[in-house]
């Protein structure tokens, strides 16, 4: 929640969430929580289109806590959705993240959004709360992927694929990166594309 509910681009429930309860639990652990989700982080601010100013957290997250984090939630939706239990890879692709220290982070991103955008338009939204979290959960692939957005507070999306044990990818190959990025992604494009 710590990671999620502040990301700039969320909607306005995201925003009081923060500003109440985000911002509670961050007292009362006397800065121990924000540091452990995000060591080193300095305020900074955004200016919105209209000019109003929004204080922000600039800072690492911690990238493995994270999509550790986000792994569980994916499995518990795909025991949900699937009832059964997910036997396999999962890999995480938190779409909301930003570094500029890590180019190869933003090509992930960028290749997940357009493989994902291409197909989800068909797939249908779960959720009972739509302003605070959904998700869309795919049929599996050509290769047995079962690919999965989650979206918080309408800003924050996480690109998940399952990979169940034995399938093996034919052209793409991730792996668990390195502490600076734990996703990491090998594209090898066909015919120049």
């Amino acid at each position: 929640m710590a990671c999620v509910t502040p990301v700039v681009g969320n909607n306005g429930a995201g925003y009081i969430q923060t500003q109440t309860k985000l911002r509670r639990a961050f007292d009362r652990s006397d800065g121990r929580l924000l540091r452990a989700i995000m060591p080193g982080a300095k305020e900074a601010g955004v200016v919105m289109l209209g000019g109003t100013r929004f204080p922000i957290l600039v800072g690492h997250a911690d990238m493995r806590r994270l999509c550790c984090i986000l792994e569980h939630v994916a499995h518990g939706l795909y025991f949900h959705v699937m009832k059964s239990r997910f036997i396999g890879k999962c890999h995480v692709i938190p779409n909301f993240v930003r570094s500029p220290e890590d180019p190869e982070l933003a090509v992930i991103q960028k290749c997940a959004r357009l493989m994902f955008q291409q197909e989800r338009s068909n797939w249908l939204w779960c959720g009972q709360n739509p302003d605070v979290f959904r998700f869309q959960f795919g049929s599996a692939d050509q290769y047995g992927l079962y690919p999965m957005v989650m979206t918080f507070f309408q800003g924050a999306e996480v690109f998940v694929s399952f990979q169940p044990d034995g399938v093996k990818l034919p052209f793409r190959v991730l792996n668990e990166g390195t502490p600076e990025s734990p996703i990491k992604i090998e594209i090898r494009l066909q015919n120049g594309s």
